[in-house]
């Protein structure tokens, strides 16, 4: 029996096969969220980047400042701070040392960064996929995921499914 394996989606992603460094890449992030505490779900949010609950803007919030860069996970555990998984994947020390940064811009809002690139163009560049598969790991409309280790499983899952689909390593 063949298994069915078609994405509803196909049309809209062109495949791109996972390299070696990218694939080195997503593992670092996949164990760096199983490995946050707990206490860190409660500010885990895949609903943006990064946001601050219960305020309007970020402008000011907590010391975040217009094109400064958050380097710290400190700031994502503050009060009514959250991050999606790409959003903790910026503060995570092996990954800011290859060059994924968070940075505010002049609305206050923060965005992931890799050299010129930013947000899903960033997850791109610095994982070595295409847009397409960066949206199916770190976009809301892909990942109903709630805690850090549910989007840490998402990605395990997706990755094994590209693997199988011959654009995986």
């Amino acid at each position: 029996m063949t298994e069915c394996v078609n994405d509803p989606l196909d049309f809209l992603q062109e495949k791109t096969v996972i390299t070696e460094n990218g694939r080195r890449r997503l593992d670092i992030l996949i164990d760096f969220m199983e490995a946050l505490p707990p206490e860190a779900e409660q500010h885990f949010d895949m609903v943006d980047w990064v946001n601050h609950k219960g305020d309007s803007e970020l402008d000011g919030a907590h010391g975040l400042e217009p094109g400064s860069v958050i380097d710290d996970s400190t700031v994502l555990v503050q009060c009514g701070m959250a991050a999606c998984a790409l959003g903790w994947g910026a503060v995570c020390p092996a990954l800011r040392q290859e060059g994924l940064r968070l940075e505010i811009n002049n609305a206050g809002f923060a965005h992931p960064i890799f050299r010129e690139y930013r947000n899903f163009d960033a997850a791109a560049k610095f994982f070595e996929i295409s847009h397409g598969q960066a949206e199916r790991l770190f976009s809301i409309y892909e990942s109903e995921s709630k805690t850090p280790r549910d989007w840490a499983a998402h990605a395990r899952s997706t990755i094994e499914r590209w693997r199988r689909l011959g654009y995986g390593e």
